[in-house]
């Protein structure tokens, strides 16, 4: 019984770098692999989902943001194996930006150069485009 429990619940392995699910309440403490966590976080952040559920089927815990931040890490050379760090930065950078937005909902903006967001606080005048924009 101890070895299902540490088992992914996803692959069902026990042989892989596991994790044990925090969640965002602290309720939930399901086991998962580091492949199958990165191939999820992925799956989410490409629907730009700013908020991640466990990846245990019926689970309603939400990932807590510092577990998606450890396994993107990019300066973390044990995560090589299962994602490279340009794809893992990439992904966070993505991340970031949908909780950002989902965070200030109507009144996140993006610069029209750099496609940056930011709050409304930041917002200037160009002249060249006669509208606000923001600048980074």
């Amino acid at each position: 019984m101890k070895d299902i429990q540490k088992q992914c619940v996803v692959c069902r392995t026990n042989k892989a770098w596991r994790i044990k699910m925090r969640g965002a309440e602290n309720k939930c403490g399901h086991i998962v692999c580091v492949k199958c966590m990165l191939l999820h976080v992925q799956k989410w952040i490409k629907k730009d989902k700013p908020r991640i559920k466990c990846p245990m089927e019926n689970c309603r815990e939400r990932v807590h943001e510092n577990d998606i931040a450890a396994v993107l890490n990019p300066d973390c050379e044990a995560l090589e194996p299962f994602m490279d760090s340009r794809t893992r930065r990439k992904l966070a950078e993505r991340h970031d930006v949908s909780v950002i937005k989902y965070a200030l909902g109507e009144r996140s903006r993006c610069c029209p150069r750099c496609e940056h967001v930011e709050d409304s606080t930041h917002v200037v005048r160009w002249e060249n485009f006669g509208k606000k924009y923001l600048t980074r």
